[in-house]
């Protein structure tokens, strides 16, 4: 895989994991439980998303 592809999936997944990451901070903020699954969801669904988006700005450049 190229350098740039690699350097592009790991700030998508950053920001996913960020995401995910604030997300339980509201909660753990709201005093409900940390949910394992609600933040693999939230990783996974940001993820794609914010992939499916930025796609186009690579595939321009």
């Amino acid at each position: 895989m190229k350098e740039k592809n690699l350097k592009i999936l790991k700030t998508i997944f950053l920001g996913g994991l960020l995401y995910a990451l604030l997300q339980a901070a509201f909660d753990l903020y709201d005093l409900k439980e940390f949910n394992w699954v609600k933040f693999l969801i939230n990783t996974i669904f940001f993820t794609f998303f914010m992939g499916l988006m930025l796609r186009k700005n690579f595939v321009k450049n």
